[in-house]
């Protein structure tokens, strides 16, 4: 059949040599390939951390001093020490929570 003849003429015109890519640069640049990442077997925490600071951890204390004093009366402006990991989000809802007052801004 027609299969027949194909392999008959491919062994009469021989086996087709690799051609090789002619090379324009000096350097060779490696193809970049498809990365793929190792798919995890197994979970590397068995629980999800908590986040570590509550509102009393977040707000330690009011600042008492003769600058912080001339705030409260001048600018109706509390001063808070704070931990440092905190963000503003945090020391106003903290604040909040705690003092039971409406925080405006968080400097």
């Amino acid at each position: 059949g027609t299969q027949a003849k194909a392999v008959a003429k491919a062994v009469r015109s021989g086996e087709k040599k690799f051609k090789h890519k002619k090379r324009t640069q000096v350097h060779f640049r490696r193809p970049e390939t498809k990365k793929t990442h190792a798919a995890p077997v197994f979970r590397r925490k068995a629980v999800s951390a908590e986040k570590k600071l509550d509102a009393f951890a977040i707000v330690k204390q009011p600042l008492a001093t003769e600058r912080a004093m001339k705030l409260i009366d001048d600018n109706n402006t509390i001063t808070f020490l704070v931990d440092p990991r905190a963000n503003k989000k945090e020391i106003k809802e903290a604040a909040q929570k705690l003092y039971s007052i409406q925080v405006a801004k968080v400097n």
